[in-house]
C-alpha cells in the first residue's frame, strides 16, 4: 500500500500509476486515493493530508481537498464493514500542540482508533505524537524515525 506524499512530483494520476503498475506487474501494490483497501478483516484508508497555513488561501484549497479525500477513503472503507478501519496519513494531524481539527474530526466521525503518519524527520522527532489523544491512537511510522526498518501492525 503507498500513499502520496510531499515528494511524490512522480505522482500524476491513479488511473497512470495504477496502468504502471498492471504493465510491470507489481501486482503486491495498491494505492489508496481516494478509496481504501481491506487486509484480513481490517479496511485501510487514508491521503497525504496537509499542514494547513491558515493565512494562505491556496493552502486552504489543498487542506480541504485532503479533507475531502481522507472523507472518500473513509466513507469507502466504512461500506466494506470490516472490523476495523486504520487510517494513514503523510502528514500529521496532531504534531506538538498544532491539530488539524478537521482531519481529527473525521477520523472520530469514522470512529478511528489507530492512525500512522509519517513526514516527521530528524530533530523534529520530539515533537510528533507517539500514543493515544482524544480516544485515537497514533504512531509517527516515518522511515528514518523507525530507522528503514518497517513497523509490524498487527490486527
Amino acid at each position: 500500500m503507498i500513499i502520496k506524499g510531499n515528494h511524490d512530483y512522480w505522482w500524476s494520476t491513479a488511473t497512470k500509476i495504477n496502468g504502471f503498475l498492471g504493465n510491470n506487474s507489481f501486482t503486491t501494490i495498491n494505492i489508496i486515493n481516494n478509496n481504501s483497501i481491506t487486509y484480513n478483516d481490517v479496511s485501510i484508508a487514508g491521503t497525504r493530508g496537509w499542514v494547513l497555513e491558515r493565512d494562505s488561501i491556496e493552502s486552504m484549497k489543498v487542506y480541504l481537498r485532503e479533507t475531502n479525500r481522507l472523507r472518500l477513503s473513509l466513507e469507502d472503507a466504512s461500506g466494506k464493514k470490516n472490523k476495523e478501519i486504520i487510517a494513514f496519513l503523510h502528514y500529521p494531524p496532531v504534531y506538538a500542540n498544532y491539530r488539524q481539527t478537521e482531519i481529527i474530526d473525521l477520523l472520530k466521525e469514522f470512529n478511528i482508533k489507530r492512525c500512522y503518519y509519517g513526514h516527521v524527520h530528524g530533530t523534529s522527532f520530539k515533537y510528533s505524537v507517539n500514543g493515544e489523544r482524544d480516544g485515537i491512537t497514533y504512531k509517527l511510522i516515518s522511515a528514518d524515525y523507525l530507522k528503514f526498518s518497517p513497523h509490524l501492525i498487527e490486527n
